[in-house]
Parts: structure tokens; C-alpha cells; sequence
């Protein structure tokens, strides 16, 4: 693993342009790509909007409730293609969002390699059922106090925390469950970087789960024999540094980058710094 460490058919004439399909480039590109083809083959009541700061695309129909799309995971499919495939990738993807633009189908018909763990403060079950008649139960696995393991369902279009009534549909315990996850985590974690030539460092993944990675085992193993304990900073979702206890006062110049930076993501995780330490993770002691 060291090694790694760093309702509208598709038209039949292809849109996407020719240069970006040469060039795979940033996550930002296959947005304006994607965006491109959406206008071209959208009907003239449907509005696309891109919005490059949050990485999506805004998708407003006949019905006026804007939905969105996220084109990362797109991105991450393109990677592998010839710039001929990449075209015809974009432009099946664009018709399967104006045909689904909600997500509705797909996140009820979702497949099970669908399906990843994310951390969230353990409050949140609380916030996202606060207004059900009838609550929605979640599985959720206790990761640290006050932060806990829950699971997304993933597609393209949309995403959503897996219910209770989707595990029972899979007929999947919870350990089960838990495996299929972080079997799934495990195909992308591979692509994990490291940022930063000095600490603190940065772990780059998707935008979107990198705070899922304190639960791929392999890694924190790999970066343990590498570096010694380590203190970790999960402000969001997408945003995981860490730095070697042995470093330069490594407490304080973590403490600066959150109180400088503030928890000012979309998806705010903790404010707290974690300790991995002999394979387990705990809260940080401030000496440190």
C-alpha cells in the first residue's frame, strides 16, 4: 500500500468536448463537462446550474425543486476509460440524471457495492429524524464516544444514510453489514494520498469520505509502522490531517489549524484531536 500513499434517451451524436475526453484533469473539468452535456440534451424546462465551490450540479424541473448532482463519483469511473469511452460514460450519465433527477429509483434500487461507512458525531441521528412523524431507525456502530459509524447508500445521482428498512431488505446483521461497507471502502482506499512534505499532513481520497478512512484498518497500520503514534484532526468529511506524536510540537500546530480554520465545511465532524495509538484510537491528552 506504500505505494499508493500519495425519460431521455442519450443522444445520438456526442457532445463532450474532445480536449477534456484527452485530458482527465480535475473533478472540476468532468463537472463543466457534465454540465455541458446536460444543457445540451436537457429540455428547454429543465435548468442546469454547475456550482464548482460544492462540487455539484443543480438540477431544477418542471416540478421546480432543484436536485443535485454530485459528479465525483463520475469523475472516479472516467479515470480508467479511453477519451472515446469518456464520452459516451458522460453522456449516459447525463440522461440517466434528467430521467431520475431526484435519485428516488436509484437509491431505492441501489446495489450492495453501493454502500460505505462514514463517521458523524452521534447527535446527528437525532437532527436528520427531528422531523419524522414516525422515526426512522439507523444502524449505528459506536466508533468514539460522542462520534459514530454510519452508512451511506451512494449512487451517482444521490445519496442518503442507510435506514434500518434497508438493511432488513438485505437481510444483512450488522456485522455482515459492517464487512460489505468497509469491503467497499477498501476498493477506493487504495487511491488515498498524502499531502504535504512535513507535518502536519493531509489524507486526499474523494471530498467526500475521507473521514471514513479511520476505519480502514490497513492504513493506520501502514502509517503507524511509519511514523509512530500519530494525532489526528477530523474537522469534515473531506478533511483529515494528522502529524507524528514525535513531531514539532504536533498538539499545538494541530489546535492553530482548527481554531484558524474553524469547522466551516458542509459536513462538520469534531473539533476534538484523536490519538492513534498501538492499533487503537482515543481522544488526544492536550500535553501531547
Amino acid at each position: 500500500m506504500l505505494a499508493s500513499l500519495k425519460g431521455i434517451a442519450m443522444a445520438a451524436t456526442l457532445g463532450v468536448g474532445a480536449a477534456w475526453a484527452d485530458n482527465h484533469g480535475e473533478v472540476e473539468q468532468t463537472l463543466f463537462a457534465l454540465t455541458e452535456e446536460l444543457n445540451r440534451v436537457a429540455p428547454a424546462d429543465v435548468r442546469i446550474t454547475p456550482d464548482p465551490p460544492n462540487d455539484r450540479i443543480e438540477v431544477v424541473g418542471p416540478d421546480a425543486e432543484p436536485h443535485f448532482v454530485f459528479p465525483a463519483v463520475l469523475h472516479d469511473r472516467l479515470a480508467a476509460l479511453t477519451p472515446r469511452l469518456r464520452e459516451v460514460e458522460i453522456s449516459e450519465f447525463a440522461a440517466s440524471v434528467l430521467e431520475d433527477p431526484s435519485g428516488t429509483e436509484s437509491l431505492t434500487n441501489f446495489s450492495t457495492d453501493q454502500i460505505l461507512p462514514t463517521i458523524r458525531p452521534s447527535r446527528i441521528i437525532e437532527t436528520i429524524t427531528a422531523g419524522d412523524d414516525t422515526p426512522r431507525e439507523f444502524p449505528v456502530q459506536a466508533f468514539l464516544p460522542g462520534l459514530s459509524t454510519l452508512f451511506m447508500i451512494d449512487t451517482p445521482q444521490a445519496a442518503r444514510f442507510m435506514t434500518r428498512t434497508d438493511q432488513d431488505r438485505l437481510a444483512l446483521d450488522d456485522d455482515a453489514l459492517a464487512a460489505l461497507a468497509l469491503g467497499n471502502l477498501a476498493m477506493e482506499a487504495d487511491r488515498a494520498e498524502i499531502i504535504n512534505l512535513r507535518p502536519p499532513y493531509r489524507l486526499v481520497l474523494d471530498g467526500a469520505y475521507e473521514n471514513a478512512l479511520l476505519l480502514y484498518e490497513p492504513l493506520w497500520i501502514e502509517l503507524e509502522m511509519r511514523y509512530g503514534p500519530l494525532l489526528v484532526l477530523v474537522l469534515d468529511r473531506d478533511d483529515v490531517i494528522f502529524s507524528p506524536v514525535e513531531s514539532r510540537r504536533p498538539f499545538a500546530r494541530l489546535a492553530e489549524y482548527r481554531d484558524d480554520l474553524g469547522r466551516s465545511g458542509a459536513i462538520a465532524i469534531s473539533g476534538d484531536i484523536l490519538l492513534r495509538e498501538a492499533g487503537t484510537w482515543s481522544y488526544a491528552d492536550p500535553v501531547n
